[in-house]
């Protein structure tokens, strides 16, 4: 689902849209031979489809991804 921000963000860099609109995406992250899907809310150009990451969701992103790293079997990942 979506909603609209209460914030209108300037026109986008790629396509000059000014259609975004804060939205829960999957974001893929790439660990070794395993994809792990995770689900976040971010700005996405409607027009586009180009994604902007705050500060928060990267760290929140990055955190996943290090404990993924160092015990894959946290989520049933297979270790290598």
């Amino acid at each position: 689902d979506q909603c609209v921000s209460a914030i209108r963000p300037a026109p986008r860099i790629v396509c000059r849209a000014e259609d975004i609109r804060m939205a829960e995406v999957r974001e893929e992250l790439h660990i070794d031979n395993d994809i792990v899907c995770v689900p976040v809310r971010l700005l996405v150009c409607q027009s586009c489809g180009e994604r902007y990451y705050d500060r928060r969701t990267l760290r929140y992103l990055e955190e996943i991804e290090d404990k993924l790293r160092k015990d894959k079997g946290a989520l049933g990942l297979a270790k290598q």
